[in-house]
């Protein structure tokens, strides 16, 4: 009895389906079993690299989920007009039904609520824009003062504006939202230094422009702080930037589901509950905005007096969205920058590094298959966030 529901309910998938039209693979048409194989071998954001190079921009990745490849669906499935919501998969994040967060709750409004709670970041960059840095802070002595001590310190004062109580009054509340914090702000950042230092070691003509950048800007460690003299270093945000394009802690979607009636989605349109995304590690590779995708190219981020390479530049930036964009996107972004900054700058300032001699940690290899085949481009796992090894490097004292 199983075994006929489960043939007629692949049937089904594959023929009558609203998306059976979709182009894909054909097994993952009839079921989640290629999907989930990739995603417990770590490669699931290389899967999708490969299918997209097969069946164009768009392709059935499950019998009810698509995937986008290009910058005009992003903003169709993430911007806030979207009629698109976090799909279910959010949920596997909860430890318990109480286990709401920001992270991992479903309901819009409930999400926007909580948000507006979790407002850490603007009390580090309160009065700034995206593009603007905030006043300067001596991170050391501004986190310990008032009743700024720290993140748990934060949450544990917070009012809730609505009610004008404790808004984490109840210890579960506070012990959820401390741990998706705590995901979204480690892991994240870690693999975009290990990334960062990978390309740099690959790239010596890059690693040579962004140690005189830092070290004629700064003529000592301490004068690197948050100001207007660490955001002028542009060549060294040009390269977390690329490393981004590359390296994305999140490489494969963060899905989103389609609301009830409907939605449009690059002219086309998908039915209610169907699952959406777009791939992170995907769209860093897309050729027809990046063209020579795997080359370590920080300069395409930066503008120039020729005004056709300002207008690239302009579309690169506006069609690149590393912390995603809408009701979802990572409200500590601007924190993340601050922190890749200051962290690369320092190092790069005090120290020469090299890729330490018989090591090839995270570099990718001809065995690897394809979409990992190349060397100089760095290799992680993809597990939701991610898993990494390498790269080895050797570090020492600059010579003063």
């Amino acid at each position: 009895m199983h075994q006929r529901r489960r043939i007629t309910v692949r049937y089904y998938n594959l023929f009558f389906h609203p998306l059976a039209k979709t182009p894909g693979p054909l097994l993952a048409r009839m079921s989640t079993i290629p999907s989930f194989y990739h995603a417990c071998k770590g490669d699931r954001h290389v899967w999708i690299w490969q299918k997209f190079q097969i069946y164009g921009d768009t392709f059935r990745a499950t019998p009810n989920q698509v995937l986008f490849n290009n910058t005009r669906t992003y903003a169709d499935i993430h911007g806030y007009r979207a009629e698109i919501a976090c799909s279910s998969f959010y949920t596997a994040w909860k430890r318990d039904k109480d286990d709401d967060t920001m992270i991992n709750v479903t309901d819009t409004a409930l999400h926007m609520r909580k948000r507006k709670l979790v407002q850490l970041i603007e009390l580090l960059c309160e009065g700034s824009d995206p593009d603007t840095w905030s006043a300067s802070r001596n991170m050391a002595t501004w986190a310990v003062s008032s009743s700024r001590e720290d993140m748990l310190q934060f949450l544990l004062n917070a009012i809730d504006p609505e009610t004008k109580q404790p808004a984490f009054s109840k210890r579960n509340e506070l012990e959820a939202e401390t741990r998706s914090l705590l995901l979204a702000g480690t892991d994240t950042s870690s693999l975009t230094i290990t990334a960062l230092f990978f390309y740099l070691s690959q790239y010596p003509r890059v690693l040579a422009k962004a140690t005189a950048e830092v070290r004629s800007v700064f003529s000592s460690a301490d004068e690197i702080v948050l100001g207007t003299a660490l955001s002028s270093c542009k060549y060294l945000r040009a390269c977390i930037d690329e490393t981004l394009r590359m390296s994305h802690p999140a490489p494969s979607e963060l899905p989103r589901q389609i609301l009830a009636g409907g939605a449009e989605i690059d002219g086309h349109t998908y039915p209610a509950r169907t699952e959406v995304g777009c791939a992170a590690w995907s769209m860093g590779r897309d050729e027809s905005m990046y063209g020579d995708v795997n080359k370590y190219r920080p300069e395409r981020w930066i503008p120039s007096a020729d005004p056709d390479w300002e207008a690239e530049v302009r579309a690169l930036k506006k069609s690149f969205h590393p912390f995603s964009m809408g009701r979802m996107n990572c409200t500590g972004q601007r924190l993340a920058v601050l922190e890749l900054m200051l962290v690369s700058a320092r190092t790069i300032w005090a120290t020469d590094f090299r890729l330490a001699p018989g090591f090839s940690n995270g570099e990718g290899s001809p065995g690897m298959g394809w979409g990992q085949r190349l060397r100089g481009v760095y290799v992680y796992k993809d597990a939701y966030l991610t898993l990494k090894d390498g790269p080895v490097l050797q570090f020492k004292p600059r010579a003063l």
